[in-house]
């Protein structure tokens, strides 16, 4: 079964957390744990108690993943996007960033 890492539990990250927890292995990284217990406490999922802000903590878990899915605020989000590119896994990204995700399209690929 696939892993998937979801970044953020929040309301998007809950939701995508939820849509994917029938099919796929979903871990759900975030700092708070208390959207960390809702979401885990709803779902068949593995709550990660992370600072994503931590660029080696957050690629260390990007590898051991199958895919990420990016929802954190967009604060966090170039920042994240970034680090998972630098990971080498593959990302889907719904965090929604002042900069311009395209500027990192050469790297990605």
């Amino acid at each position: 079964m696939q892993r998937v890492l979801v970044l953020g539990s929040g309301l998007i990250g809950h939701a995508v957390a939820a849509d994917l927890s029938s099919e796929f292995d979903v871990h759900v990284a975030d700092a708070d744990m208390h959207t960390l217990e809702a979401v885990s406490a709803s779902f068949s999922v593995t709550p990660v108690h992370a600072d994503l802000s931590d660029a080696a903590r957050l690629q260390h878990l990007a590898r051991e993943a199958d895919i990420v899915v990016n929802a954190l605020p967009g604060h966090m989000g170039f920042s994240a996007l970034t680090n998972v590119i630098e990971s080498g896994t593959d990302v889907v990204d719904i965090a929604f960033s002042p900069e311009d995700p395209l500027m990192l399209h050469e790297r990605a690929e």
